[in-house]
């Protein structure tokens, strides 16, 4: 068993002698409503094919792009073109999963600062990344043993 499952099997234990909630993660434990069911199925049926589309593509959502690119470019101090420089996802584990598997090769090494999200070790794997976990106040001798030459 990996240190990252050893710790996250010993957080869920605490938490349950504790009758603590987590609010980390969105998990429901009730049923969804029958009126979002059927709306999703209908959304899925609808053969308007723009309801399937990139947001880029969606007249209705060029505000959008323009706007985030107005305020970054003011921010980096440079033209940010709102077709090709931006993209909007539907949250922050979508983002970090399309920035991982964009830079991730095969068999890259990816250091990973404990501590860190859950979500971060499975994301690097699918990418088949090697992830290297390193705390945040490393000992000397776990900092060599976690990094390997090909780390140079």
């Amino acid at each position: 068993m990996h240190l990252n499952e050893i710790k996250a099997s010993l957080k869920r234990t605490s938490a349950i002698a504790h009758d603590a909630i987590n609010l980390c993660q969105d998990f429901i434990d009730y049923a969804p409503s029958h009126y979002f069911i059927d709306f999703y199925k209908e959304t899925l049926d609808d053969p308007n094919i723009f309801l399937h589309q990139y947001t880029c593509g969606l007249v209705n959502l060029v505000s959008i792009f323009e706007a985030i690119a107005n305020v970054y470019s003011s921010y980096f101090n440079r033209k940010i073109d709102r077709l090709n420089e931006i993209l909007v996802t539907d949250g922050v584990y979508q983002s970090l999963f399309n920035c991982i598997h964009s830079f991730i090769n095969p068999d890259d090494e990816v250091i990973l600062i404990e501590p860190f999200f859950v979500c971060y070790e499975p994301m690097v794997r699918s990418a088949s990344g090697i992830p290297r976990c390193i705390a945040l106040k490393p000992k000397p001798e776990s900092i060599k043993a976690d990094i390997s030459s090909s780390s140079d």
